[in-house]
């Protein structure tokens, strides 16, 4: 027996909070051996208050797709 296929990962997350309420979850997933294969996604956790407040969700979406994308650009200059 042996092991394959064995990765390494980091992960980044954030919450998107409005008025005390989490609205959102935010992560992003990179392999350490393939740094170009990053996977940012979003969850819902409360989707009327999503509903309420799409524009400032996606706002903090984007800010934190873009300081997760400075990290793998730092990540890179490291290798």
């Amino acid at each position: 027996m042996s092991l394959e296929n064995k990765t390494k990962t980091i992960s980044m997350t954030a919450n998107c909070v409005i008025e005390d309420v989490t609205v959102a979850s935010f992560y992003a997933t990179i392999d350490s051996e393939k740094l170009d294969d990053m996977v940012p996604g979003r969850s819902i956790i409360d989707n009327e208050a999503y509903k309420a407040n799409r524009a400032a969700v996606m706002s903090d979406q984007a800010a934190f797709e873009d300081e997760a994308y400075a990290f793998l650009e730092e990540l890179k200059g490291q290798k």
